[in-house]
C-alpha cells in the first residue's frame, strides 16, 4: 500500500447533492470548523436525498422502517475509509498519537497501534505486514518529501511540527491499514 506518485485524496463530492429536492431548497455544505468532528448522529439525513458518507455505507432511506441493517461491503465504503479527508485526517491524528508513544522499536508501535484500535496485540504475520507498509511508505516518502506534506496537509488541522514529515506520513499510512480492518469497521 504505497502511496504512489501524485498522490491525492478526494472528498466524495457533494456539489448539487440537493439540487433536484425541491422542499424545502437546501444546499450542502461542509464545515471547515470545529463542527466537523461532531459524531455521526448529527449528520443531515433527508428521505431518498442521503448524505454522500451515508449512501456508500449502504444506509437505509428511511421510507420503510429498518429493524436490521443488512451485512454490507460496498467498494464505496472501502473508498471512503481510505480516501476520504475526514478518514486520512483521523489516521494522521492516529500516528500522531502513536508515535508520541514511548515504546522501543517500530514493532512494539504497530503492536501499540493495534492496542489502540482493536484492544488485542497484533499476531506476527499482521506485525510483518504492517512493517513492510512501514518500510515501503518511509522509502517512498524519503525520496519525494514534497509528497509528504502534500498528503499530510490533507484535513482541517495542520500536522504537528514536533515529529518528522516523512515518518509521520509513513505512520499515516500504516495508521489507514489498521483502521480499514474489517475488525475496526464492523461491529458484531
Amino acid at each position: 500500500m504505497s502511496i504512489g506518485k501524485g498522490f491525492e485524496c478526494k472528498a466524495l463530492s457533494t456539489a448539487g447533492y440537493y439540487q433536484h429536492l425541491n422542499f424545502p431548497k437546501r444546499k450542502y455544505e461542509s464545515h471547515a470548523d470545529a463542527r466537523q468532528w461532531r459524531r455521526g448522529v448529527y449528520v443531515h439525513w433527508q428521505r431518498q436525498f442521503l448524505h454522500p458518507m451515508l449512501k456508500a455505507f449502504d444506509a437505509p432511506s428511511r421510507e420503510e422502517c429498518t429493524a436490521e441493517r443488512p451485512r454490507s461491503n460496498t467498494p464505496l465504503a472501502a473508498l471512503a475509509l481510505l480516501n476520504d479527508p475526514t478518514f486520512v485526517e483521523a489516521a494522521r491524528a492516529l500516528a500522531n498519537r502513536s508515535l508520541n508513544t514511548v515504546v522501543a522499536d517500530d514493532r512494539s508501535r504497530v503492536n501499540a497501534l493495534f492496542q489502540q484500535v482493536l484492544s488485542r496485540d497484533a499476531a506476527s504475520f499482521e506485525q510483518d505486514l504492517l512493517l513492510e507498509v512501514l518500510r515501503e511508505n518511509r522509502s517512498a516518502f524519503e525520496e519525494d518529501p514534497e509528497s509528504a506534506k502534500k498528503f499530510l496537509s490533507i484535513g482541517i488541522v495542520p500536522p504537528s511540527d514536533m515529529i518528522a514529515t516523512t515518518e509521520l506520513a509513513a505512520w499515516t499510512m500504516v495508521a489507514r491499514v489498521v483502521l480499514n480492518m474489517d475488525e475496526a469497521i464492523t461491529r458484531n
